[in-house]
């Protein structure tokens, strides 16, 4: 009778590592690909606002690139943007439940009168112009790092000129300073 071959438990160990570091690797390829979907899909989003914006623009007579809201001719809040407040925008990284507006993407211009329009809107449209960052997306970031002032953060803006930013950097991602040039905070 011939001899039986089988396995030692050596190389039946050697077989299990090298399958978990491939699945490892497949596994981190898919997360990040994972993410750069969720960053094309709320770049889609923002610029589907923008584009509602530039119609309630038109619609109110095209407005300058700088100044207050009224001047801008951009809606004195959002939320005039849609007619039903479920049609507003909700980022995938974002739990949503069920009731709750998805409150995701911040409009960065305040509201019509705000002291956040008349202190920082104001100035930056009058430095940046059309490259004022309107509205942002800051959840591609970790929960911990948002709340740190120093930790770096990543986020998703488009114009009032509708150019899509991402930027990483520290600092305050939900005011339009942190979407100035670097080190740049204004007069």
């Amino acid at each position: 009778m011939g001899r039986r071959f089988a396995f030692s438990l050596l190389e039946i160990l050697i077989c299990i590592a090298i399958l978990a570091i491939l699945a490892s690797l497949i596994l981190s390829a898919l997360s990040s690909a994972k993410d750069r979907a969720m960053q094309a899909g709320c770049s889609s989003n923002l610029k589907q606002i923008w584009q509602a914006v530039e119609l309630y623009r038109n619609d109110w007579g095209g407005g300058v690139d700088r100044g207050t809201l009224a001047q801008m001719a951009l809606p004195p809040d959002p939320s005039e943007l849609t007619s039903a407040q479920s049609l507003w925008f909700a980022c995938p990284r974002r739990a949503v439940a069920k009731n709750h507006l998805p409150d995701n993407y911040h409009w960065l211009a305040g509201t019509a009168g705000s002291m956040v329009e008349e202190k920082l809107w104001v100035p930056t449209t009058a430095k940046y112009g059309e490259a004022t960052v309107l509205v942002s997306d800051w959840f591609h970031s970790d929960p911990a790092a948002i709340a740190s002032r120093y930790a770096p953060k990543f986020g998703i803006g488009i114009s009032v000129g509708g150019q899509l930013k991402h930027r990483r950097q520290a600092g305050e991602i939900h005011t339009v300073l942190w979407w100035n040039p670097r080190g740049d905070l204004l007069p």
